[in-house]
């Protein structure tokens, strides 16, 4: 993701709350200058000298006088009082540097003013970002992961923090990955994601065709599957299986000049785009169907839902945001939206937001037999979130009679029971539901995984851990999600090299750029999170930062 254009206050020049205009540097005050000069400093108060230098500089770097900029600094360098200042200073001049294009000088400017104040974040902040520039991502994941450790210690709120901090993982990703497809051939979708992809909707068109719901009108007739071309005949290759012939056959019905299923072809190559590492591809086709006029509100918000999940995987999360929120104001009873921005929400480690959304969303959407999994979802944060904070009871009585009611629609559904069934009926009732969740989705061997993982969670055995999972790690299907969980389980016992390798061993095990691209942002997660781990024992600080994203639950 490209950085935008910044101004000084973004780039953290300081400045004082008297700012000084470029209208007040032309007109001057000429006894001031010469003072400032060394020309008669008599007089003139130290303190109110280096705040009207730094000032200057400051209104300089906005003027892109560069030159002038770091003359300014330089005065104030020798008004400066105070370690504080000093430090003050060399950020500006370090900043003037990065913009100036000398990067090798920026990183030597900021490694000055760290020595004078080693817990100086806005510096950390910056040379993390000129490192990344620079591809040199371990440096800068060690400067972020330290301003993180300190802002948490001295307990503030640091602006542009956590952006440069998503944004540094995001990056580190997408680098690593694109060297591993400069090397690697790619092989066919993974069939197990696409189906719980599709399960994963109730108001999109695709999935209710795929679910043989009541179709979005005009599909009535692409639902009943007797088509050999074009969108009807797409959806046929996706109820049989046949995933990676569904695209070919969206192209027909988007060239086709009077075609009847256009936006349905769209959304469905996006999705199918999307689930195959196809990002540009994929909002390509969810744009068209944003920008097309006839698009009803509903059609556009579907669109919104799914390009929120691409930025999700490839962007920040403010652009995430924009994406979920617009789909909601196109469509509030779109229940899609609370479930999927809440599963973000969630992974990105803040489960309360996330319930706020959930518990939204079941009000617009307050049937359960229609939006089981919103629901179900729903009430389960709530009885995690309820079992910290007051009594869980109502909301486990809430699911026990989802159960009664037959509400679990899919495997899902199922696993999600299982986690509440933990905390309150024991181990055997929690893994009853995920072999339920396996026999519901056909025999999917991840839902055995997942099995296997919970059981961890309750015996937290990692050595015993492994070796179940072990079975897996040859499997297509699974085996890089098998062998990534066994790099974790080993960085777990702190046996680091062989958890790196083992999430290595995962990447290369990923048949589609979608999974290399969970398992390589997972081992970037891994990286930050025991990075961050250190740092916040080496500063005293007794809490664990979030996980970015929880791959163990994808």
């Amino acid at each position: 993701m490209s950085e935008a254009t910044t101004t000084p206050e973004e780039v953290q020049v300081q400045e004082d709350d008297t700012a000084v205009t470029a209208a007040d540097i032309e007109s001057g005050v000429a006894a001031l200058a010469a003072a400032l000069s060394g020309a008669n400093i008599e007089g003139v108060d130290e303190v109110k000298a280096f705040n009207v230098c730094k000032t200057e500089g400051n209104t300089f770097v906005k003027m892109e006088k560069y030159v002038e900029a770091l003359e300014k600094y330089d005065q104030a360098w020798n008004h400066a009082k105070s370690e504080d200042d000093r430090a003050m200073i060399l950020n500006n001049r370090g900043v003037v540097y990065e913009k100036t294009g000398d990067t090798e000088k920026a990183l030597e400017t900021f490694a000055e003013a760290l020595k004078i104040k080693p817990e100086y974040i806005k510096v950390l902040i910056r040379r993390s970002l000129v490192n990344k520039k620079l591809g040199k991502f371990d440096e800068a994941m060690e400067d972020i992961s330290e301003a993180q450790a300190l802002s948490m210690k001295q307990g503030q709120y640091v602006a542009g923090l956590q952006e440069a901090t998503e944004t540094l993982l995001v990056e580190y990703a997408e680098t690593a990955l694109k060297k591993i497809e400069a090397t690697k051939t790619f092989g066919s979708l993974n069939h197990g994601l696409v189906r719980s992809f599709l399960r994963g909707f109730y108001c999109d068109p695709i999935s209710r065709l795929w679910r043989g719901l009541d179709p979005f009108p005009p599909c009535e007739e692409a639902a009943k599957g007797d088509a050999k071309s074009g969108f009807p005949a797409a959806m046929n290759c996706m109820k049989e299986g046949k995933f990676e012939e569904a695209p070919a056959h969206c192209a027909v019905e988007i060239d086709t000049s009077d075609s009847k299923y256009r936006l349905e072809a769209l959304l469905l190559r996006g999705s199918i785009d999307f689930l195959g590492g196809k990002k540009d591809e994929a909002l390509a086709d969810l744009n068209a169907i944003i920008e097309d006029a006839n698009a009803s509100n509903e059609f556009k918000s579907c669109a919104h839902l799914k390009k929120a999940m691409v930025l999700n995987l490839w962007d920040s999360s403010e652009a995430t945001a924009a994406e979920f929120a617009l789909a909601e104001e196109l469509w509030k009873e779109n229940a899609d939206i609370y479930y999927h921005a809440a599963v973000c929400l969630v992974d990105k480690g803040e489960p309360v937001p996330a319930l706020a959304l959930l518990e939204r969303g079941m009000d617009l959407c307050s049937d359960p037999k229609k939006y089981p999994l919103l629901h179900v979802m729903g009430v389960t944060i709530k009885l995690s979130y309820d079992a910290c904070t007051g009594d869980p009871k109502e909301a486990y009585d809430k699911l026990k009679q989802m159960e009664k009611d037959n509400i679990f629609d899919g495997p899902e559904c199922h696993e999600l029971y299982a986690q509440a069934l933990i905390l309150f009926d024991g181990v055997d009732a929690a893994l009853a539901q995920f072999e339920m969740a396996k026999e519901v989705s056909g025999g999917e061997k991840l839902f055995a995984l997942k099995k296997v993982m919970a059981q961890n969670m309750i015996n937290t055995d990692p050595e015993a851990t492994i070796k179940a999972l072990s079975e897996y790690k040859d499997d297509p299907e699974v085996g890089n999600v098998a062998l990534f969980h066994m790099g974790e389980q080993y960085l777990a016992m702190e046996k680091l090299e062989e958890g790196f390798e083992y999430l290595d061993k995962a990447v290369d095990a990923s048949n589609s750029v979608y999974d290399a691209r969970l398992r390589v942002m997972g081992k970037v997660d891994m990286k930050y999170s025991l990075m961050m781990k250190d740092k916040l024992k080496e500063h005293g600080v007794n809490i664990l930062p979030p996980q970015n994203r929880d791959v163990a639950l994808e």
